[in-house]
């Protein structure tokens, strides 16, 4: 993380909205969550949009066609979906960051459960459990 702010125009060639110009392409907004007792949890399961090597969408034009969970900044602020580091949520007074820490695969079956309600493939999982270590702050992103 810490990288510096980067606009994000022309991001596949999509239009960048002001305040899009806070991204610092550190992709965690773009993974699976799942709501547990009005608490977002990140999964370890990311996007199908987005690039892992370059952390940026493949069809940000499209996104919202794309991909009907994905959220611009103010709906992802008032779901509590950015990270607690995030630019975007900086200065919001109340916001709820997501939790980053849980031990994903540390839930046993529940996380198999979880994953299959996110339309994770047996692939997927497998790859994530693998290179993930049990928490959903790393891996691929």
């Amino acid at each position: 993380m810490g990288a510096e702010a980067q606009p994000t125009a022309g991001i596949a060639g999509g239009p960048s909205a002001p305040e899009e110009s806070l991204c610092r392409r550190c992709g965690r907004c773009c993974c699976r969550k799942f709501i547990l007792k009005d608490r977002v949890y990140y999964t370890p399961f990311f996007c199908k949009f987005l690039d892992p090597g370059t952390r940026l969408c493949t069809v940000y034009a499209e996104r919202f066609r794309a991909n009907p969970h994905c959220l611009g900044v103010e709906a992802g602020l008032a779901r509590g979906v950015f990270p607690g580091d995030c630019p975007y949520a900086a200065g919001h007074s109340g916001y709820r960051a997501p939790v980053e820490d849980l031990d994903f695969f540390g839930l046993g079956e529940l996380a198999r459960e979880i994953a299959a309600e996110l339309e994770v493939s047996d692939e997927e999982f497998a790859r994530a459990r693998r290179g993930q270590g049990g928490s959903s702050g790393g891996g691929e992103r």
